[in-house]
Parts: C-alpha cells; sequence; structure tokens
C-alpha cells in the first residue's frame, strides 16, 4: 500500500508502534478523510498494523474520532488537550480573533512566549501556517455540539490545568469525554495534570514521554496526575 501521507519515523526498532498526532490541522468536515489516511498509514507502517494513539489538542479530536471509528487498528489512546465549547451568536467572529491571536504570538519574540507558556525554547520549524482557512476549521472543531462517539480501545483523557495569562484545558470537557470513553472501555481514565498548560508536551517534554510510555504498558502514572 502506498502512503502519501506526510510523516515522520522515529525509533523504527520499536516493539510496537506509537502515532502521535499535532494538533491544528483538522475539522469535523474533514475527519472522515484525515481518520481513512491515517487508517492507511497505521495499516502499511505500524507494527501488525495496529497502533497506540497520542493526540494532543485538536490532534486529540482527531484520536477518539479514529479509534471510535477504526477499532481493529488501535491498542490503546492517550488523548491531552480535548477541549470544546458550546456554539454561541459570537462564534462566526472567534476565526478572526484567533487568526490574529496566533499571528501576533508568531512576532513576539521566543523568550516572551516561553515566559508567557512555561514552554521550552522552540524555532517554530515545520509549523502550520496560520491562515483564515484553518482558523475557520479550528473553530469548528472546537465550538460545537455534536455527540461524542465511545472507544473501545483503553484511553486515557488529560487536562492540563495550570491557569495564568493562558488559558489551560477544561475539567469538565475532560470528565465529559472520559466519562464517554468509560462506556466503551471501563479502564479509561480521566485525569488532571496540575502545572502544566495546554501544551505540555514542551512545557515538559519528559513528563509528556514518560506518560505515554506508562499508559501504553500499564504502569503507574506520575504523581503529577490526579483522578477524576
Amino acid at each position: 500500500m502506498t502512503v502519501t501521507f506526510k510523516h515522520l519515523v522515529l525509533k523504527p526498532s520499536r516493539p510496537s508502534t506509537i502515532l502521535f498526532i499535532h494538533g491544528a490541522f483538522s475539522s469535523p468536515k474533514e475527519w472522515s478523510s484525515v481518520a481513512r489516511l491515517i487508517a492507511n498509514l497505521i495499516r502499511a507502517e505500524a507494527k501488525d498494523g495496529k497502533a497506540h494513539i497520542v493526540g494532543l489538542s485538536l490532534g486529540a479530536h482527531v484520536a477518539l474520532y479514529l479509534a471510535a471509528h477504526y477499532p481493529d487498528l488501535i491498542h490503546t489512546v492517550f488523548a491531552t488537550g480535548y477541549n470544546r465549547f458550546a456554539p454561541s451568536i459570537w462564534k462566526p467572529m472567534f476565526p478572526y480573533l484567533t487568526y490574529g491571536v496566533q499571528n501576533v504570538k508568531r512576532m513576539l519574540p521566543r523568550f516572551i512566549l516561553k515566559y508567557l507558556s512555561d514552554e521550552a525554547e522552540s524555532s517554530g520549524e515545520g509549523s502550520t501556517p496560520c491562515t483564515l482557512s484553518l482558523c475557520r476549521e479550528v473553530i469548528e472543531t472546537v465550538i460545537s455540539d455534536r455527540e461524542i462517539s465511545a472507544v473501545s480501545a483503553r484511553t486515557l483523557v488529560i487536562a492540563a490545568t495550570n491557569g495564568g495569562l493562558l488559558p489551560s484545558d477544561s475539567v469538565k470537557t475532560a470528565r465529559l469525554v472520559g466519562k464517554r470513553m468509560k462506556t466503551g472501555n471501563a479502564e479509561s481514565k480521566i485525569v488532571e495534570v496540575r502545572g502544566m498548560r495546554h501544551a505540555w508536551n514542551t512545557q515538559d517534554p519528559q513528563l509528556f514521554a514518560t506518560s505515554v510510555e506508562a499508559w501504553i504498558d500499564e504502569t503507574p502514572l506520575s504523581k503529577k496526575f490526579t483522578e477524576l
């Protein structure tokens, strides 16, 4: 099978495959095609044709959609930063606000962003270009009242709740999503990680990596996590 989906392969010698899905590249209108491409990628390149799925932010939305619609390809799911809000009359304005904020952030010196978000220094190279069209897709995803599908794979739903100037994840949404996941698999969990912000994979890469490993290996999570 030929896979044209852009991806990066690291440590192909691992005994099982872990697929990371980053944020802000999809919308509900495109989930079926995005999930189909990822499913093809798993079939073509994953060990034994199955993978552990790690999704952050918009990637968490895609990860749960993928797991719900292609359960035979999924070992476990690690979903962090799944946020969504109820539709309102202000929804049409949010793509423009998001577009403005994202482009202002790109103009700020990296040390200011690091101070505001507690994230590690990064050049931003390789990140998705911020367009108004992309912002519309992001808002269409996070401002929604659509039904959340249950997932049969063991799923960890995480809310990073460190407050401050920049927003953190919604515990209310994490509970809502997590309870739905538990209807598909009683071993699924909902946890809060305090002291971490939404993009905690860059704030504390070591904690993020060891947490993914612990969930896959069914070993205890760090004491920084609190079950909800």
